[in-house]
């Protein structure tokens, strides 16, 4: 091996420092809101009532019997949709990373 035995290499490189500190960025409590992205609160029961003749739901590619199946599925899975229509949470404006 060129260069002496690898002993005498890792004791060549021991003093080195090869690491480099990231300070934190200071961040004031109303800045936070806008760095984490929040869920809807679901601990209260939404009273809303959903329109099955809205426009998201006609397609006027759809006949009349497979209209009819459509509103039949809504109906049957209406007790899982949130009241929003959303289930994702706002989009997050930054990135928080917290590892110490």
């Amino acid at each position: 091996m060129a260069g002496g035995s690898p002993e005498t290499v890792a004791d060549a490189d021991w003093g080195t420092n090869d690491t480099d500190e990231h300070l934190p960025n200071e961040i004031e409590l109303t800045d936070y809101a806008h760095e984490l992205a929040f869920l809807p609160d679901l601990t209260e029961p939404s009273s809303t009532t959903l329109d099955y003749s809205g426009p998201n739901v006609q397609n006027t590619d759809l006949q009349t019997d497979q209209h009819a199946k459509l509103v039949a599925v809504l109906q049957q899975h209406e007790e899982i949709m949130i009241a929003s229509g959303n289930a994702l949470p706002p989009p997050a404006y930054g990135v928080v990373c917290d590892i110490d």
